[in-house]
Parts: C-alpha cells; sequence; structure tokens
C-alpha cells in the first residue's frame, strides 16, 4: 500500500550560492510513502493522511536554508519515519528550479528511496 503526493510546488531559499538563499527558488516534490499494511478500515488514522506529508515537506523547506538537496531529503525522510510507525519506505524525487545552469535545464534535483532499516543504521532520530 503506498500513499503519495505529485508536484508539490514550493519556493525555498536552499541553495550552495548566495543569490539562491537570498532571492529563494521553485523546487517541486514528489513523494511515495509505502505503509507497512492496507488498512481496512474506513478510518483515517489507520493511514498516512498525505496531508501530513504535505506539512513535513513544507516544514524542512520553510525551515532552516540549506545547501544540498541530500541534506532536504534526509531530513523529510527522517520526519516521515520518525512521525509515522506505518511507513516502511519513502520514495522522494527534489527538483529545483535550474537558473544560471549550463544547457538551461528546466529542472536539476535528485532521487532519494530509503527503507525504514537502512534510516535506523544512519542513526535515524527513534
Amino acid at each position: 500500500m503506498k500513499v503519495l503526493v505529485e508536484n508539490l510546488t514550493v519556493r525555498g531559499r536552499h541553495g550552495v550560492f548566495d543569490e539562491e538563499r537570498a532571492e529563494g527558488r521553485v523546487f517541486r516534490f514528489d513523494v511515495v510513502a509505502t505503509l507497512d499494511h492496507w488498512p481496512i478500515s474506513d478510518e483515517l488514522l489507520d493511514t498516512v493522511d498525505y496531508r501530513r506529508l504535505v506539512e513535513i515537506i513544507m516544514g524542512v523547506v520553510e525551515g532552516e536554508s540549506l545547501h544540498l538537496i541530500e541534506t532536504m531529503a534526509w531530513r523529510i525522510v527522517d520526519q516521515c519515519f520518525s512521525t509515522s510507525s506505518p511507513i516502511t519506505h519513502v520514495a522522494l524525487t527534489i527538483r529545483k528550479r535550474a537558473t544560471g545552469v549550463t544547457g538551461d535545464p528546466e529542472w536539476v534535483g535528485g532521487q532519494f528511496d530509503c527503507d525504514k532499516a537502512a534510516w535506523l543504521a544512519r542513526g535515524a532520530r527513534t
């Protein structure tokens, strides 16, 4: 069972270069959270509310300014696992509007996959 959020677009002040942090950039997020069970009730408490996934992403983006998308991804994954016990795997794509990049790509970014065992092995917040 998977819960997903696609094409969440947020403006944030993240990046290695001063102008990225001062002016901000547009980020786009896709997240797929795999659950350890398929809820058989019709109760929201028996699943992961996709609004919570959005809140986690928004909290990281609106929080401390970061240099690396990799750090941003880890913080999002960390919060997904630490605040929702049914989540066993997170697949996250982060795109940043490319400005001033040679070749003029529309987006740059990364894809991040992490299962709970790997998260725990990396020193998760438990």
